[in-house]
């Protein structure tokens, strides 16, 4: 049995590994029919549980009221003006981080009243990156570990970042 298995060209022992080969080949393509059908949700779930990364806009209005809480507390800001258009929240991390970055655009005034009302922006002096940013490195709230603002005086545009670990 052994001089005719030899001679054929296969042995016993490769046998199984072809048939493992096949299996593993037969279920990624199972796998990538599945994802081609509903691949999107799948990925939208992992992103929402932090499983898979990248920054995303919160879904739900729940997770959106949640998200601008945490970024108010974790920066020490006072509430997004009523005033403020274009406001823009999104949210990336890990099941061991989680980071929010809100931007919106106000008048000048509008600006100034938010940062002196917002105890984080109040108590610290700016850097000025450019003749026209202003970017306040804020000590977090919360036991977060980064807290940010960023005003471009010239758009209006106001940049919030806060992250934790």
């Amino acid at each position: 049995m052994g001089e005719s298995s030899k001679a054929s060209g296969t042995s016993m022992i490769n046998r199984p590994k072809k048939k493992r080969i096949v299996f593993l080949m037969i279920v990624a393509v199972i796998v990538a029919g599945l994802l081609s059908i509903g691949g999107y949700q799948v990925y939208l779930v992992l992103q929402d549980f932090g499983f898979v990364g990248g920054w995303h806009e919160p879904r739900g209005e729940a997770n959106v009221k949640s998200a601008i809480e945490c970024t108010l507390i974790w920066g020490r800001l006072a509430p997004i003006p009523e005033e403020a258009r274009d406001f823009v929240i999104e949210t990336a991390g890990s099941a061991f981080t989680r980071s929010f970055r809100a931007t919106f655009v106000a008048d000048p005034d509008v600006i100034e009243r938010w940062l002196t009302e917002s105890p984080g922006t109040s108590e610290v002096e700016p850097e000025r990156p450019k003749q026209r940013v202003r970017h306040f490195q804020i000590r977090p709230g919360n036991g977060a570990a980064l807290a940010e603002v960023t005003v471009d005086d010239e758009t209006h545009r106001v940049r919030i970042e806060v992250w934790w670990s």
